[in-house]
């Protein structure tokens, strides 16, 4: 919220520490954010703490959030995080320590090292749809951090950061109709169930699975095309026929337990 007589703004806190340093985490309103932090990504690259800025990441992550808000379906956004430079006053909750309120005046400085892409894809949406004051986002916040400071955290938060696998995010995407189809063709075949790597997009030697599940999907793209005329219906029972055939052309359905590595090689000599 914005105090508009002391030109400060003024947030419930929750009040954490990290590495000796006290963190401070706020929930901001959509249409606030852009007067609340200050951009970084002009300057020089060793002088910020923050990547060039993809202007097409950020409209791809704005046409997410729009299409969560307009179809019902939900979005979700992970914490902005970083550094704000100034004056800043913490009220405690006398009964409840990690409780307060922050103030932040408005002549500090608020800059991310995690979550440009997210703010301005932000400031986007606000600039399309109405009532935004209705909308959240979560940041988290150190202070006067100095500028080696920030690029650490940001070279820490970044270099550790870990891609899910292809697999896997097919495998959870609801909002991909042709894996989702083929995720139900796999679960209701006992054999393709029981055999495929729902995790990984490459298959080791002594994996109890024999297929990755990506590589479903691929296959099946060139298989069929989803599109608004089809019939789920019978586009499910025609991938459940290839994928029946090929596990009986494969060896697939009489395969047991033999590990991966055991029936490539199997294979190789029958070819």
């Amino acid at each position: 919220m914005i105090n508009t007589s002391l030109q400060t703004f003024k947030y419930p806190c929750l009040i954490g520490h990290q590495g000796g340093r006290r963190v401070l985490t706020i929930s901001a309103k959509f249409d606030e954010l852009s007067r609340l932090l200050a951009a970084d990504n002009l300057s020089h690259t060793l002088n910020r703490s923050q990547r060039e800025l993809n202007r097409r990441r950020a409209s791809a992550f704005a046409e997410y959030v729009i299409n969560g808000l307009n179809n019902d379906t939900g979005y979700i956004i992970p914490p902005l995080i970083g550094n704000v430079d100034g004056d800043i006053v913490v009220e405690v909750s006398e009964h409840f320590p990690s409780f307060g309120f922050l103030s932040i005046p408005m002549n500090a400085k608020i800059v991310l090292f995690d979550g440009q892409h997210r703010e301005v894809g932000i400031e986007e949406v606000c600039q399309m749809l109405c009532n935004m004051h209705t909308q959240t986002v979560t940041v988290e916040l150190s202070e006067n951090l100095t500028l080696e400071q920030r690029q650490q955290f940001f070279a820490d938060i970044n270099g550790n950061a870990s891609k899910p696998n292809a697999a896997i995010n097919l495998a959870y995407d609801r909002s991909n109709p042709l894996s989702q189809l083929v995720r139900e063709v796999v679960m209701a075949n006992e054999t393709l169930k029981n055999k495929t790597d729902f995790e990984r997009t490459n298959i080791t030697g002594k994996s109890a699975a024999w297929v990755s599940f990506k590589s479903l999907c691929d296959a099946s793209a060139r298989f069929t095309r989803l599109t608004e005329d089809s019939e789920p219906v019978k586009v499910s029972g025609d991938l459940a026929k290839i994928w029946e055939g090929w596990c009986q052309f494969s060896g697939l359905s009489d395969a047991g337990d033999y590990p991966y590595g055991e029936y490539s090689q199997e294979l190789s000599r029958l070819n």
